[in-house]
């Protein structure tokens, strides 16, 4: 939990960043979703992302690595992520949304914040106070609750002495790991115009299975654009095989 809350802290800030120093760039890579999503589903599909992840504890960005870790419950995660994308698919068939949404995270929330505050607030603004919002309640879940004691029920290496080095210990700290993942954001939109994340996966093995009569336009045999996520997730397993062949 502490690393998804950091990652979409330093996500948040990275967003704020790119948006004040290459406009061009974020609006490019956000321009699926800001047109494709009214205020409502965006925030029933939060709620309901929300919710899998306290049932599964878990989120999608972590279940490809607890395959390549051998989890015993990762098949669950990726049987109900795929099980989710298709009821997703379906739902869109009975109510389609693409063109009916609006630029929902600036104008949305930034019409809600001057109407509250009396001012203007810009999307940057927005995103860098909700990110620094995440990133301290990562640290203060972190005084509150060390990673080094939710991992000392694994045992072997997590129980010995940690070295002084974070990047020599056993596990990084969650905060860490969050910031390499949330900054990293600023580096992947500026080359593929694309976000980072592993959810939109599951809803192209979807389209990919049903020959686009399902979330169209984003089979593997629709369009090459697709192909990275696939790619992307095989090297999100291999790495995690790798880091548990060679790790303590």
């Amino acid at each position: 939990m502490k690393f998804f809350v950091s990652a979409v802290g330093f996500s948040m800030l990275s967003q704020a960043i790119l948006a004040t120093v290459a406009p061009d760039t974020f609006a490019n890579s956000m321009d699926y979703g800001s047109n494709s999503y009214g205020s409502l589903r965006v925030l029933g599909g939060c709620a309901i992302l929300g919710a899998g992840m306290a049932v599964a504890g878990s989120g999608p960005s972590m279940f490809f690595p607890s395959v390549g870790a051998a989890v015993g419950s990762s098949g669950w995660l990726i049987a109900g992520g795929f099980v989710a994308a298709l009821l997703v698919a379906v739902a869109d068939l009975r109510v389609p949304v693409t063109g009916q949404g609006t630029k929902t995270c600036e104008m949305t929330v930034g019409a809600l914040v001057q109407a509250k505050a009396g001012r203007e607030m810009k999307y940057p603004v927005i995103a860098g106070a909700m990110g620094l919002f995440l990133v301290l309640a990562t640290v203060v879940l972190e005084v509150i609750v060390p990673y080094k004691h939710d991992l000392e029920r694994y045992g072997g290496a997590f129980v010995l002495p940690y070295p002084e080095n974070p990047l020599h210990q056993p596990a990084w700290p969650p905060i860490i790991v969050g910031a390499t993942v949330g900054l990293a954001q600023i580096v992947v939109r500026r080359v593929s115009g694309d976000g980072l994340g592993t959810a939109t996966s599951f809803t192209i093995a979807v389209a990919t299975l049903s020959c686009g009569k399902l979330a169209p336009g984003k089979g593997l045999q629709e369009s090459r654009k697709n192909w990275w996520q696939p790619l992307f997730i095989v090297w999100i397993v291999v790495g995690a095989v790798t880091a548990g062949a060679t790790g303590p």
